[in-house]
């Protein structure tokens, strides 16, 4: 009876046995699928940092050049607001030396393509802001006002009648 009572004890063991290692190996297979699963997302995880850095890279590039165009913006602003200051001023000044109504070289000047104005102010630099006067004013006597004002800067143009030539 004893032998029996082993035997049994043994075939039970050994399905216990049996029942453990179906159990490990479904275990490991877990793992394993774990160990897969953990490795994809370490790889999405890399990937999204990657990206999350090439992202913060190019933000920090859009918001240097962001600072970079507002300062040129205001610096033009200020360049633009010291011009027109500037423009006003010799028109207050060419007021007071008898010139009722100054026109601009550069006011009448037109590109005729779009873009054209940059070649324009390259090529012709100061003489775009070339006062233009009448042909009844006198030059030298509107010269001579504006620089018993101290500034003899201004660019003075006359047109000449068509049929007559112009004086050295």
């Amino acid at each position: 009876d004893e032998r029996a009572v082993r035997e049994r004890e043994l075939a039970e063991a050994e399905e216990e046995a049996r029942q453990a290692a179906e159990r490990l190996a479904v275990l490991v297979e877990r793992a394993t699928r774990g160990e897969v699963a953990l490795s994809q997302a370490e790889a999405s995880v890399a990937e999204a940092l990657a990206l999350e850095a090439a992202v913060t890279e190019r933000l920090r590039a859009h918001e240097t050049e962001l600072a970079a165009r507002g300062e040129r913006q205001r610096f033009l602003g200020e360049l633009a607001a010291a011009e027109a200051a500037g423009r006003q001023q010799l028109v207050e000044r060419l007021r007071a030396a008898g010139v009722a109504d100054p026109a601009f070289l550069g006011d009448r000047l037109q590109a005729r393509r779009r873009g054209w104005e940059r070649s324009l102010d390259l090529y012709l630099g100061e003489l775009v802001d070339a006062v233009l006067l009448g042909p009844d004013a006198d030059p030298l006597a509107v010269a001579d006002a504006l620089a018993a004002d101290g500034d003899a800067g201004a660019v003075l143009l006359q047109p000449v009648a068509s049929g007559t030539s112009a004086a050295p």
